[in-house]
């Protein structure tokens, strides 16, 4: 004798084989959701349904992106203000010319990871795939992270240390000094963040998989630029 149940599942599978049985899925997986939330708005009902489905995670991607929206534009200003602040300090420190410093470096750590962001984006776009809010995202995420911005401070900082060498250097023996010192840590570091997203590309939901593409794309590219 069953005395009572607390959760009841039922999946229900199909196989898709075109464009237009994709599509009359997830009109069929949004009516679900309507009916869905639906009931369980209803105070009178003592049944709770919980719907999952790929189409339906990706609504719910897209619905929790565009909440935290805000929070990716205050947390990538910050971090300008503070790469902008870190590297001038930096160049006090090191003596070294405050006006050049200004114009490029600080430029140049900001433009790098966003500019491998958009390229990314772009690619993405030229192979065919649909972009969404979470690939929209992805230039703030790369920049305010850190991804790009901490080889941007290793960079920097060595290439100010070069400037205390007794003997003085050319700007090719500089940017040799620079690669030698910091290139095969930020080499290694870059790859093994792009080949970590690239694990979640085997994601079941399309959207996750597109977003993880797209970012391990743009930390390659962010390491050509730098």
């Amino acid at each position: 004798v069953v005395i009572g149940v607390g959760t009841v599942a039922l999946y229900f599978t199909t196989f898709i084989t075109d464009s237009i049985k994709q599509k009359q899925l997830n009109i069929f997986e949004e009516q679900v959701s309507r009916e869905v939330r639906s009931h369980n708005n209803n105070p009178n009902n003592t049944i709770t349904f919980v719907v999952h489905g790929a189409h339906t995670v990706s609504g719910e991607i897209r619905r929790g992106v565009q909440l935290v929206l805000p929070y990716y534009f205050t947390g990538a200003l910050l971090l300008i203000i503070f790469v902008v602040t870190s590297l001038i300090l930096a160049a006090l420190c090191y003596s070294y010319p405050m006006k050049r410093l200004q114009l490029i470096l600080p430029l140049a750590a900001i433009i790098s990871p966003i500019l491998a962001a958009i390229s990314a984006i772009d690619l993405i776009l030229l192979t065919g795939y649909h972009i969404n809010m979470l690939i929209l995202v992805s230039p703030f995420l790369t920049l305010a992270t850190g991804i790009g911005v901490d080889d941007a401070f290793l960079l920097t900082n060595t290439w100010l240390k070069s400037v205390a060498i007794p003997h003085a250097l050319t700007t090719a023996e500089r940017l040799q000094f620079v690669l030698e010192k910091v290139g095969i840590g930020i080499t290694i570091t870059s790859l093994t963040n792009s080949l970590g997203f690239t694990l979640g590309c085997i994601a079941p939901a399309p959207e996750i998989q597109l977003f993880c593409a797209t970012v391990s794309l743009s930390m390659l590219l962010d390491l050509l630029f730098q």
